[in-house]
Parts: C-alpha cells; sequence; structure tokens
C-alpha cells in the first residue's frame, strides 16, 4: 500500500537521519544501504529498492568495488546494458589488488553476459590470478584478448605473447605455442623475453 510505502521510507530516512545524529557517519549508513543491496541482488523480485540503495552508496562513495558489483549484477540480470558492463569493469579493476578470488569470479560472470574483453592491463592482472588457480585454460584465454587488441603497448604485447605460449606449451598444445613463439621473435628480436623463444624453436 502507499502508506505502508511511505511507512517504509520514513524509516529509512529517520533511520539516516538517526546514524547522522548518532555520529555513527558514513560508515555505518553506507553498510546498511550495501546489505539491503547485497540482498537485492541475490533476490528475484522487488531488488528495485536495493538498486537505489546501492546507488546511494556509490553517490557518497563511489569507489566501493562491492556496491559497483552488486549494481552490475541487478543490471545485467535479465538483460545486459552499457551500465552494467561498465559497472562490472569498475568493480573488477578495482578488486584485482586487494580481492583478487572476487575479481576472477566477478570477470566469469562478466564474460558469460557480455563476451568481451576488458582493458589490456585488466586482463592481464586477471591471467596472472587464473595461472595461480591453475585454471590455465582461462588464463590463456586473457592473454590471447591482450594479444588481440588493436594499439595494445609493445610491452604487454610482448609480455602477453611470452606468457600465452608458455602456458599453452604446458598444456600441451605445442603447435600454437610455437606459433606464439615464433610471433615473439619476429615483432620483439632483441627483447630479454624473447630468449626462451629462440630456444624453444632450436634457434
Amino acid at each position: 500500500s502507499m502508506i505502508g510505502h511511505w511507512c517504509h521510507l520514513g524509516g529509512m530516512i529517520s533511520g539516516i537521519v538517526l546514524a547522522s545524529f548518532l555520529k555513527l557517519g558514513r560508515g555505518a549508513v553506507e553498510e546498511r544501504h550495501l546489505e539491503i543491496g547485497v540482498k537485492a541482488a541475490g533476490a528475484r523480485v522487488g531488488y528495485g529498492e536495493g538498486e537505489q540503495s546501492l546507488r546511494m552508496v556509490l553517490q557518497r562513495n563511489p569507489e566501493n568495488a562491492e556496491a559497483m558489483l552488486m549494481l552490475a549484477r541487478i543490471r545485467s540480470k535479465y538483460t545486459t546494458s552499457n551500465e552494467g558492463r561498465e559497472l562490472y569493469a569498475g568493480a573488477i579493476s578495482r578488486m584485482i589488488a586487494s580481492q583478487p578470488q572476487e575479481a576472477a569470479q566477478a570477470y566469469q560472470e562478466y564474460c558469460a553476459s557480455y563476451r568481451q574483453a576488458l582493458e589490456p592491463s585488466v586482463m592481464m592482472a586477471l591471467a596472472g590470478i587464473f595461472q595461480r588457480r591453475v585454471n590455465l585454460d582461462s588464463a590463456t584465454r586473457c592473454l590471447e584478448a591482450v594479444i588481440g587488441t588493436p594499439g595494445v603497448t609493445p610491452d604487454l604485447r610482448c609480455r602477453a605473447l611470452a606468457q600465452c605460449a608458455a602456458m599453452l606449451d604446458k598444456m600441451g598444445l605445442e603447435e600454437v605455442a610455437c606459433g606464439y613463439y615464433q610471433t615473439l621473435i619476429d615483432e620483439f628480436p632483441h627483447s630479454d623475453i624473447s630468449h626462451r623463444a629462440y630456444a624453444r624453436l632450436g634457434k
């Protein structure tokens, strides 16, 4: 009912006012809204309120990666959206250093919905996380995305070629690996990284 809605809204607003009176400050209010958002992201229906709460968190703290990720999930739940894609990208790049496992998980969700690579530097970092998790298939896919990005910096391209070749070799995919080693030698003949490629190809 409308009255119920306003009572509820009133309750939420008085909660915020109360929090500020009690000097709980931004942190506690953010936590509460994040909690509402987290519940909503997992709910099948009625996540409008959660979406509002998450937007409030991001208004106060635009760097909150957890809120970004929850909102990305809500915005990508039934259909993909530009906002959902950007929120996933923002959350993943911010989580890589401090929450690598969560970043990898979020990237796999993102991939299933959007099938688009992220920034090359983020893809390199994700490849490292997947490699440490011994998920070589995902790691090589991330590296191949870096190699396939037009205009990627020579440094990143060189490292991606070398790592990808070494990993494919480990996986027993020698032919493909040798192709990457050859590209590495052709494009970066004087790089320190290329020494292994020369040795591997017997040159």
